[in-house]
């Protein structure tokens, strides 16, 4: 069955290809007779020869009073007002794209623009935090120097009254021992005119 199908198939193929051949030979000599009597007649110049224009050609004819010069001349009106309409609407298409480019543009330049706005603020804002820390900064270096200075000058001031301290108290120290040995002194020379025996006199002391 299956190679019957496949025979069927090839010679309908073959009746296809040469019915196709009849049938551009048909059409091509169709054409060539009908250039043949457009060139003879001389109705419909070879620019109006193609589909469209002859069927509009043919549609004026038949509908009205028109002769072929007419037909060809409101055709090529027509033509001319789809081409001119045409380019309306490609010109109209370019300004819509014109126009939309403009705006994106514009809004582009606009949001270039706040963004550069908002990188200035940032930079603003980032001098103004860091001025602010530099201040606060040089405000802490001053005051802990003034606190590092008071606290030196406190403990000169401690210093100098533990020295003066000592000094008054080895002033007095020392102005108790010269008065004591001033009293032996004193005191030996009653007992050498007592004639009693000397007590021991303290050291002198620079």
């Amino acid at each position: 069955m299956l190679a019957q199908y496949n025979e069927d198939k090839r010679k309908w193929g073959g009746l296809r290809d040469l019915a196709a051949v009849a049938l551009r030979k048909t059409v091509g000599d169709t054409h060539d007779e009908l250039e043949a009597l457009y060139d003879s007649s001389g109705l419909v110049p070879r620019q109006f020869r193609n589909p469209d224009a002859l069927h509009a050609i043919y549609e004026t004819i038949s509908t009205s009073n028109f002769d072929v010069k007419a037909a060809i001349s409101l055709y090529q009106q027509d033509r001319q007002r789809k081409l001119d309409e045409r380019r309306r609407q490609i010109e109209q298409q370019r300004l819509r794209e014109l126009q939309a480019a403009n705006e994106e543009a514009a809004w582009q330049a606009a949001r270039q623009n706040d963004l550069l706005e908002e990188q200035n603020n940032i930079a603003r804002r980032t001098r103004r935090d860091m001025d602010i820390a530099n201040a606060a900064a040089m405000a802490q270096r001053r005051a802990q120097r003034k606190q590092d200075e008071r606290i030196a000058k406190e403990e000169r001031q401690r210093e100098e009254k533990r020295e003066m301290d000592q000094k008054m108290k080895d002033w007095h120290e020392e102005s108790a021992y010269r008065q004591m040995r001033q009293k032996v002194i004193d005191e030996n020379q009653e007992r050498l005119r007592r004639g009693e025996p000397q007590l021991p006199v303290p050291p002198w002391r620079p």
